[in-house]
């Protein structure tokens, strides 16, 4: 069964400590059952349990989902999966912004992340190809001051995923930026980057573009969804987070 045209058709195993990259298609079936962003990070994670979060045999996966990159509300949403060195439990974070749409236009719908690296490095995705690259020169610096270096470096196009001096002392609650201001901030990711020296991930685009299985049928969805959110959500619009705090807590979802 082929996959919908909404997936990149590739997935990257990264081995930190052997430094090898291999590409792999997307299994169809796993696409079509398991779908993408949280559904693979279950899914892979179940078959590599480990005790220790931050072992170098650890397993870290970034997935998108089958909407990242289509115009629809939340497409633009990453997911990071891993076993969260605060808990020890299952690990998920989510991040907005550019990171997401543009590693699925790099021409991946996840990243698998193992081992440790004998020096810091950073992950560059781009156009169907995937390069570890140095990142001493990054080590220490802030996640801001990281992210302007990469860049500088990638240009202002490019999306950057980056931990700062928390992840890199592997501060159990660390986060793990992106655009300067958005944070995949649940679980410890920050920790488990640093615990493999990661510094950042790197999605420089490519030509790949995500389209609707059934266009007609996504784009009446696409336009009752809008309609709603923006009735329903004019006040996070407007206010941000804070807004839903009152509404969270009566619907008894708020972490407390």
């Amino acid at each position: 069964m082929p996959l919908p045209p909404c997936y990149s058709r590739r997935i990257a195993l990264i081995d930190l400590s052997r430094q090898k990259v291999v590409v792999r298609p997307t299994p169809p079936k796993l696409a079509t059952t398991w779908l993408g962003g949280k559904g693979w990070g279950a899914y892979w994670l179940l078959d590599h349990a480990l005790s220790d979060p931050l072992d170098p045999k650890a397993l870290c996966i970034l997935a998108t989902g089958p909407i990242t990159g289509l115009p629809f509300p939340g497409a633009a949403k990453s997911g990071l999966f891993f076993r969260s060195p605060l808990t020890t439990f299952f690990g998920e974070s989510y991040c907005g912004g550019y990171f997401g749409p543009l590693l699925k236009q790099s021409g991946f719908d996840a990243l698998l992340i193992t081992g440790r690296a004998s020096h810091p490095v950073y992950i560059l995705v781009e156009d169907q190809r995937v390069e570890l690259c140095r990142a001493e020169r990054l080590w220490g610096l802030t996640s801001w001051e990281a992210e302007a270096a990469l860049h500088d470096e990638h240009g202002r196009r490019a999306a950057v995923a980056v931990i700062g001096p928390a992840g890199e002392r592997l501060v159990r609650f660390a986060c793990i930026t992106h655009t300067y201001g958005r944070q995949a901030c649940l679980c410890g990711g920050g920790a488990v980057w640093g615990s493999k020296h990661l510094k950042a991930i790197v999605a420089a685009g490519g030509d790949f573009e995500p389209e609707p299985a059934d266009p007609d049928t996504f784009d009446t969805l696409r336009r009752e969804v809008v309609d709603e959110a923006t009735h329903v959500l004019r006040s996070l619009t407007t206010y941000g987070t804070p807004s839903i705090v009152r509404r969270t807590q009566a619907a008894g979802v708020l972490p407390t």
